[in-house]
């Protein structure tokens, strides 16, 4: 690639970062793991993009500059695998893994000082590790492997990570964008190793962060913001792709949740209180469901869940699990409880049946339990 072409090039990317990053800001909250992590990420592919430019009009200058080429190399090389450490941590923290920090921190560490270290030698005139120079020319050292296992140890460690907690992460978002966000820069460091007059491996992460972009925008369209769970613009969504899926004779249950006296709750502990036990009841029920089953806050105290079960004592029964995890729940506690007034149906596609008038139902029946939980 010609050097003004990759300038350009680089400074097209510096401004997509930029933009994507100005586009995302308000769907972060400011300061939490999440935002400072993405912001670190974006930060430091900018400056590695600005160091790549320099590098390459440096070549394209008319007096050729060997300590500015190297100065640059030594930067890119030492904190490019640092971009693949932070998106290292947070997929552990979107997918709730439980990874003691000490040891990313201890291990990352390690790894700087090696790394570092051989990129000083790197530029030494007589090493043949990393790089070498000649003719102004950036040549492939004989042990460059060991920077590429370097790159790549992030991203393998966070598809490990996505795999491993595949199914957990299913019920809340979208396992796919982990995946591919990591797969794209190991394709990019593997081709990088064969090309080294190409920026491979930094245009691969540089690339993946859109992905970050779509992800974060489609999670903030689609989920609640205080428990994680899907938004009642996201339930109507699955239980009509669910209706469209289903054979003739299929069935599914839906189960629509009001936590009881959530009221005197609030007015006892104030909302603060009340918002981590609407996050405790949605980590709750989340643990009384399978993998294909779904679970939504649609609104206030009011939980729904879309349960693979074909009969009415199936629904009874799955009624006994979900109280049977709120008195787990509440052995936990002393200074509040809770409890459901539940409403359910069942679903059959020859009923002709459209997702709102479903979720109707279940919401009259709900009320239905409430007033005669009341009454007693």
């Amino acid at each position: 690639m010609e050097p003004i072409t990759a300038v350009l090039n680089n400074i097209f990317l510096i401004v997509i970062l930029v933009a994507s990053f100005w586009f995302i800001r308000r769907q972060l909250t400011k300061g939490d793991f999440a935002h400072r992590t993405i912001k670190y990420m974006f930060m430091l592919a900018g400056l590695l993009l600005t160091a790549d430019a320099i590098m390459r009009l440096n070549h394209a200058a008319g007096v050729y500059n060997d300590i500015i080429c190297k100065i640059m190399i030594t930067l890119g090389t030492t904190f490019l695998p640092f971009l693949g450490l932070l998106w290292f941590m947070y997929t552990c923290y979107a997918t709730k893994a439980n990874i003691r920090l000490w040891i990313v921190y201890l291990t990352a560490g390690i790894f700087f000082v090696v790394n570092y270290v051989l990129a000083i030698f790197s530029i030494i005139p007589g090493y043949d590790i990393y790089y070498t120079l000649s003719d102004h020319q950036l040549h492939f050292g004989t042990y460059y492997f060991i920077y590429t296992i370097i790159l790549l140890i992030p991203f393998f460690a966070s598809l490990i990570i996505v795999f491993a907690r595949w199914n957990i992460m299913h019920r809340r978002r979208n396992p796919f964008t982990f995946f591919n966000f990591s797969l794209i820069p190991i394709i990019a460091i593997i081709a990088q190793h064969f090309f080294a007059g190409y920026s491979l491996a930094l245009m691969g992460v540089v690339a993946s962060f859109i992905i970050i972009v779509l992800d974060i925008q489609h999670q903030f369209a689609v989920t609640d913001f205080l428990t994680g769970l899907g938004n009642r613009r996201n339930l109507i969504k699955f239980v009509g792709l669910k209706i469209r899926k289903l054979r003739n004779g299929d069935k599914f249950a839906g189960f629509m949740l009001d936590i009881n006296n959530f009221k005197k709750i609030n007015d006892k502990y104030g909302h603060c209180f009340g918002d981590q036990v609407l996050i405790d009841v949605a980590n709750v029920l989340i643990q009384t469901t399978q993998k294909n089953d779904y679970v939504a806050r649609f609104g206030g105290d009011e939980f729904v869940l879309i349960i693979d079960l074909n009969t009415e004592e199936e629904i009874e029964e799955y009624k006994k699990v979900i109280r049977q995890a709120c008195e787990k729940y509440n052995a936990s506690k002393n200074t509040h409880v809770i409890d459901f007034s539940i409403g359910s149906a069942l679903f059959s596609k020859a009923e002709g049946m459209t997702p709102s008038r479903f979720l109707e139902i279940i919401d009259d029946r709900m009320y239905i339990d409430k007033q005669s939980t009341k009454a007693i």
